[in-house]
């Protein structure tokens, strides 16, 4: 049996008659990654979309800091990281790159400030423009959007980015919203993004997301 993958079949019967008629016969055939793919792991194509604007003023920016660190000290060598900021303008901090000098990526985040307005969709479609430079098969590619759901541009158009996204390629790149603590409208962001095909889910609290790395690079 392949190191790759098992194969079995089970039928609910041993023999089948040599009749003209027809016959009813139940098989429950089974998929298994075999010992030789068990604990592989797919590789990341990540990108940050990060909220700094003047809402995101005090604990809101230093938890999104502390939590974009400690993700970036998850990654590997193999994966690919950029961080996008927005406010009313949108800046691409991190280009798309290997994640080979964690340090200087930590360093351009604590950069951050905050200041300014929330102009929610350039800020998205930047970062779904630097998913899309390595979104590739091989890749498990995912976008993390960490906001306080302040959006001061039109809704509409962030709805359009992320059906877009759902639908190019035949493939999501997807999206992991996550709030930033003590935020009250941020349940609104999350039903903007609903319904759209982005595989996409809700974590609370942005210091856990950590510990949600390894399940991403299950999503396909």
């Amino acid at each position: 049996m392949s190191d790759l993958l098992q194969f079995t079949n089970l039928c609910n019967r041993s023999t089948v008659a040599t009749i003209d008629q027809p016959q009813l016969v139940y098989v429950l055939s089974e998929l298994i990654p075999g010992a030789g793919v068990i604990g592989t792991r797919l590789p990341l194509n990540f990108t940050l979309v990060l909220d700094r604007s003047g809402s995101m003023a005090g604990e809101k920016i230093r938890t999104m800091r502390e939590a974009v660190k400690n993700i970036i000290d998850q990654l590997s060598s193999d994966d690919i990281i950029s961080i996008v900021v927005f406010e009313s303008r949108t800046q691409v901090l991190v280009p798309a790159q290997a994640v080979a000098d964690k340090a200087e990526i930590n360093r351009q985040v604590e950069k951050i400030r905050d200041g300014g307005g929330t102009n929610l969709a350039p800020g998205l479609q930047e970062g779904l423009n630097q998913v899309k430079q390595f979104h590739k098969g091989e890749r498990v590619s995912r976008i993390v959007l960490l906001t306080d759901g302040e959006a001061t541009d039109s809704e509409n158009d962030s709805r359009r980015i992320a059906l877009n996204a759902g639908h190019s390629s035949g493939e999501s790149a997807g999206t992991l919203r996550s709030r930033v603590p003590t935020v009250s409208r941020f349940q609104q962001t999350a039903q903007m993004f609903s319904g759209f095909p982005t595989n996409s889910s809700f974590v609370k609290v942005p210091l856990t997301l950590p510990d949600s790395i390894g399940a991403i690079r299950c999503w396909r």
